[in-house]
């Protein structure tokens, strides 16, 4: 029974339960006070996203906007990858581009947006462009901390025993950096959908950005909060499904550290 309390499934089910009800519960007190309108339960929801899915626009919608963010962040991951592993091996290097990064950083995502859609227009471009240039600075930055954080001891008998640049790339650089790989892949695609939405909500025709603008045109909040499930539960999937298996394979041979 306890190991059955401890199992992260188990804590997971019982999360989502708590804030379903926890919803649930704040919209009883709503609709009570006569708001049902402006904070539909959970069911109200639910109704709205069959509905979605029957019309077929859940399908038309959410599967542009993936497509979206999954090429604006690969575009991001891999040139991230590059540069924060060239930054954290390479002093001159980071020193060089330290402050190009800490602009970028600065610069508001929506500013990016709207960067792209003067240079492309209402295209593809200007969208997967705004995802990627939005999302690579944080991905340069926890890149460049993991190589930053890499035992410089494996480095020093790596050069000992004169093994090559590439080997030590793959063999050393590598598998000890790829926790933080993970870890800017998490943060990488709730950026990359958050500016996907903004792009969508300020001029696409399709995605879910779109159907979130379109549904606020009508004033309905049930399928605003409809648009705002489906995400979620794209992204829970994204994270504890696909990276989280990902992640549990590559690094099976890394210790677990937790306390009992």
């Amino acid at each position: 029974m306890m190991r059955l309390l401890r199992h992260p499934s188990f804590l997971y089910l019982v999360s989502a339960l708590s804030f379903v009800a926890a919803w649930w519960a704040a919209a009883l007190v709503a609709a009570g006070a006569g708001y049902a309108n402006i904070f539909p339960s959970p069911a109200a929801v639910w109704y709205a996203i069959v509905e979605l899915a029957a019309e077929g626009e859940i399908q038309r919608n959410l599967f542009v906007t993936l497509w979206r963010v999954f090429a604006g962040f690969a575009i991001a991951e891999l040139l991230g990858i590059v540069i924060g592993t060239a930054m954290g091996l390479y002093h001159r290097l980071e020193t060089l581009m330290d402050g190009w990064v800490m602009i970028l950083l600065t610069i508001p995502s929506l500013a990016y947006a709207i960067f792209a859609l003067l240079a492309f227009g209402l295209s593809e471009t200007a969208i997967i462009s705004s995802i990627a240039a939005t999302t690579l600075p944080y991905i340069v930055v926890n890149i460049w901390s993991g190589v930053k954080a890499v035992d410089a001891g494996l480095l020093d008998m790596a050069r000992a025993f004169r093994i090559g640049r590439m080997k030590t790339l793959r063999k050393v650089v590598l598998p000890q950096v790829m926790p933080y790989i993970f870890s800017s892949s998490r943060y990488g695609i709730g950026i990359a959908w958050k500016i996907a939405v903004v792009v969508e909500l300020m001029g696409a025709s399709r995605g879910v950005g779109y159907m979130m603008n379109y549904s606020f045109g009508l004033f309905s909040m049930v399928h605003v909060l409809a648009w705002t499930a489906i995400v979620v539960v794209v992204m829970l999937f994204i994270e504890l499904v696909v990276i989280r298996l990902i992640e549990e394979h590559v690094l099976a041979w890394r210790p677990k550290a937790a306390l009992r």
